[in-house]
């Protein structure tokens, strides 16, 4: 990918699901990138994409999503060219190792709120 920062690309079920109000089940996808963009620095949440892509129905996020039922279904990615704004003066610079190691973390943590319900409502809530 071109783009900078770290972001996800991410599986919206068109149906809506049956067990959660439609509204709610088209938020879902949405709750474990926005955990994401709170504890990460460098995360984008306007570079998440978060639909079906032509061309991509093999990929492992979307065979995980459709054929295994896994909801919670992301692929991250992180630029090599570093973040957009990651600098002073908005230009960007490349990420270093120990950048790398603080995203790694951050994922470790928003996948720990990803599984507290109340992390869940909350954050539920804010995109609401």
């Amino acid at each position: 990918s071109i783009k900078r920062d770290v972001f996800v690309y991410g599986c919206t079920d068109s149906e809506g699901g049956s067990v959660v109000s439609r509204p709610t089940a088209q938020l879902m996808p949405k709750v474990f990138p926005a955990m994401l963009h709170a504890a990460c620095r460098f995360f984008n949440m306007q570079h998440c994409k978060f639909h079906h892509q032509a061309g991509k129905d093999a990929c492992g996020r979307v065979v995980a999503f459709s054929e295994l039922n896994i909801k919670a279904s992301y692929t991250i990615e992180t630029s090599f060219y570093g973040g957009a704004a990651s600098d002073d003066d908005g230009q960007g610079c490349a990420y270093t190792s120990r950048d790398y190691q603080e995203v790694g973390r951050d994922v470790v943590r928003a996948m720990q709120d990803f599984f507290s319900h109340a992390a869940v409502l909350r954050t539920l809530r804010q995109l609401s």
